[in-house]
């Protein structure tokens, strides 16, 4: 909440305009009441322009050409029911102020909308917003805003439309909050756009949005489900530092970019997806897309090994099954975005959203299916990690020398010595330094059958440690 007071609404001349008919009162909105305010309205702003722009604008928001028209009539039931509405909602005395003149723009900042607010198709030239405070419900649907419009710091109710909504050439929602449920279906933006530092309720509906030649989310918090498809950013676009969802048990976050196309450079840098890979089916990417791949932008992977085996154990409850992402999905996305990587020439993120597509390929099918896939991430996190293939070869190794220094009587030293030249039998140690040790496991059931496992997966062992240094220091 701002820490200025907000202002009467009904000492404001503009919002006397906007219901001269009277306000919406209760939780059913009085459509009737709302189209006689919306008539008089228009007609009022609409008194400067042309002909040929207010019939645009008329065709364009689906409303009759003759009501924006100002006519002799219309002016003056516009004076009697404004002084009318004025006397009617202030004490007495306060004198009511003149009617504004519609070229000056309207002032409507640090507003007190507790009630209900209807303004379906109503048309708007430069208008201030800023730091108002709307009621549980909000009405801008198929409103048509032109040149500057500013929401800054306004704080919306609980649904907020502004569905197939008109903007100008400059509209603020910067660090505007937004209730449970904010629709911005099918708006249209003009050059330039900002929702810097905007925070969104539970759902964002952005469904075909047309976008300018700028368009700023930078820090903008998105809540449990956005909706981006089919919108269509013209120019720049900054997710940067985006936010969306939280990562919190029990909380998901869906963001859907599906068939979206991004015309201009677009960054996500800095931007966090909390639990679900952003839905990009059919998305049209920038070449020169931008994103963090670091592991804390993005969502953590399932359940490890110990966190199944808390599980197993009733030690820990489950994740519910629907708060998790389709695999397939999953996959597809870090796919999109592991390829646009590739053309920029970026192998450290082009690998990170590889790591990603293998991880949940692996469990978009059966485990039978992609067992190799498991292992091939069990053993070097896909050729990207150089410490879990040492561990391994650690471990195999150590094996090794506790069987052969207890079971082939070699003698710790002899059986740790004989362990890494059996692993690394290349290096011919046996036959140079061994060989007597070694003709002595015929004589050990089973121990020659193990030395030539423990040379194949040490081969396998040591080529994966080598494509982890190739991964980590580009080498080629």
């Amino acid at each position: 909440m701002s820490d200025r007071e907000l202002k009467d609404r009904n000492k404001n001349p503009w919002y006397i305009l906007m219901t001269l008919h009277g306000e919406q009162e209760g939780g059913v909105i009085d459509w009737d009441l709302a189209g006689k305010n919306r008539r008089l309205w228009n007609a009022w702003a609409c008194q400067g322009m042309a002909e040929e722009q207010r019939h645009a604008i008329a065709d364009r928001i689906g409303i009759d050409r003759g009501e924006t028209e100002w006519t002799d009539a219309v002016a003056q039931e516009v004076v009697t029911l404004f002084h009318k509405a004025w006397k009617a909602r202030n004490e007495a005395g306060v004198n009511a102020p003149d009617i504004p003149d519609p070229e000056i723009g309207g002032n409507l900042s640090e507003m007190d909308f507790s009630n209900t607010v209807v303004l379906e198709k109503s048309i708007f030239e430069t208008t201030d917003f800023g730091g108002a405070h709307f009621g549980k419900t909000t009405h801008f649907r198929g409103a048509h805003f032109g040149g500057t419009t500013d929401f800054g710091g306004a704080h919306f109710g609980e649904t907020t439309h502004f569905r197939d909504a008109h903007f100008g050439k400059t509209t603020h929602f910067r660090d505007a909050h937004f209730g449970k449920r904010t629709i911005f279906h099918g708006a249209h933006f003009g050059e330039t756009t900002y929702f810097r530092g905007a925070h969104f309720g539970k759902r964002t509906d952005f469904h075909g949005a047309h976008f300018g030649e700028t368009t700023y989310f930078h820090g903008a918090h998105f809540g449990k489900t956005t909706n981006f498809r089919d919108a269509q950013f013209k120019g720049f676009c900054y997710f940067t530092q985006a936010r969306f969802g939280a990562r919190a048990e029990g909380q998901m976050a869906e963001v859907d970019f599906s068939n979206a196309v991004f015309g201009g450079p677009t960054s996500f840098e800095g931007a966090r997806f909390a639990s679900h890979l952003p839905k990009l089916s059919g998305v049209t990417l920038h070449d020169t897309t931008t994103v963090t791949a670091k592991q804390e932008n993005w969502p953590e992977f399932g359940p490890s090994i110990l966190s199944k085996l808390d599980i197993f154990l009733r030690l820990k409850r489950p994740p519910d099954a629907a708060l998790l992402q389709d695999p397939a999905v999953a996959k597809a996305s870090a796919a999109k975005l592991r390829h646009v990587m590739a053309k920029q020439a970026l192998p450290e993120e082009e690998h990170f959203f590889f790591r990603r597509e293998m991880h949940h390929a692996a469990r978009a099918e059966p485990f039978w299916r992609t067992a190799h896939i498991y292992a091939y991430e069990a053993l070097s996190n896909f050729g990207y990690s150089i410490m879990r293939p040492l561990g391994w070869i650690a471990l195999v190794w150590a094996i090794g020398a506790w069987l052969y220094a207890i079971k082939a009587a070699m003698g710790w030293g002899t059986g740790a010595a004989y362990s890494f030249a059996t692993m690394f039998k290349f290096f011919g140690f046996q036959r140079t330094f061994l060989l007597e040790e070694t003709r002595s496991l015929e004589t050990v059931p089973w121990m020659e059958t193990f030395a030539v496992g423990q040379t194949v997966v040490g081969f396998i062992l040591l080529f994966f440690l080598g494509l982890g240094l190739r991964t980590r220091f580009r080498l080629r």
